[in-house]
């Protein structure tokens, strides 16, 4: 136990300054830190959210031109079909049960499957 420590101490060393050197972050102490969120009147917390989500935000492709579509079927769906469930192709995978789909002015069976 005593030797599974030393390593798992010996490899967070050696692993800090690599990961520190691939970072645009300044470690600072964390007292100064929260001052710092304090005298600017925004939640540390909050403020590393906002960077975050601007982040991923301009990471993301642009937008493109989804052309969204609108069905109204006037009658409600019809009840569920009783489905057989065939054999999963992997242990790991999980059957979606079939689901009435509305196209146009019709419902449509989609018929269950495994994923």
């Amino acid at each position: 136990m005593r030797r599974a420590w030393c390593i798992l101490v010996l490899l967070a060393a050696t692993l800090l300054p690599v990961a520190s050197a691939y970072t645009d972050v300044q470690a600072i102490p964390l007292d100064q830190y929260c001052a710092r969120a304090g005298q600017e009147g925004v939640n540390a917390w909050e403020k590393e959210i906002m960077t975050h989500q601007m982040t991923i935000a301009q990471s993301l492709p642009a937008p493109t031109g989804l052309a969204v579509t609108e069905s109204v079927v006037s009658q409600p769906p019809p009840p569920p079909r009783a489905e057989m469930i065939p054999m999963a192709p992997l242990p790991s995978h999980v059957w979606v049960p079939g689901q009435w789909v509305a196209q146009g002015q019709n419902w449509v069976w989609r018929p269950g499957r495994w994923q």
